[in-house]
């Protein structure tokens, strides 16, 4: 964020610089959104690890592929701590923006993999409707 001074100079003329601000409030949303994800990358983790176990025990196909769904969004929510955790590496002479795009491509990355699944469900899931039962 950047605030806006004008000073008057002698003969009238204003002149307009920009000085940055000091504000914790980015980097409170970044640490709050950190603790979010983190909390539910644990729950996620636990409730995964547990449909797992109760899916082998019990012998649910069904509890294991819930199991693998949740295995999906803890590496969505994995790869999003990674991402944030490189944007807040400093800029340096080469990468004068920082790594802030590395989130960015992080969500790029994750609608790429959510495309590609609802891809293969979709065409799995064609011929069990022309013929009552999927190919698996």
């Amino acid at each position: 964020m950047r605030a806006m001074t004008t000073t008057s100079t002698a003969m009238g003329a204003a002149s307009t610089s920009t000085t940055a601000m000091t504000t914790d409030h980015a980097h409170d949303l970044r640490g709050a959104s950190r603790r979010n994800l983190i909390i539910a990358l644990t729950l996620i983790s636990t409730y995964m690890l547990a449909e797992v176990v109760g899916g082998i025990l019990s012998g649910s196909l069904a509890l294991i592929a819930d199991a693998g769904h949740m295995l999906t969004d803890a590496l969505a929510i994995g790869m999003a701590l990674a991402a944030m955790w490189m944007a807040e590496r400093s800029a340096t002479a080469e990468r004068t923006f920082g790594y802030e795009r590395t989130e960015v491509l992080a969500a790029m990355l994750n609608t790429i993999a959510l495309w590609l699944i609802a891809r293969v469900d979709i065409l799995r899931g064609i011929p069990s409707g022309f013929h009552g039962r999927g190919p698996c």
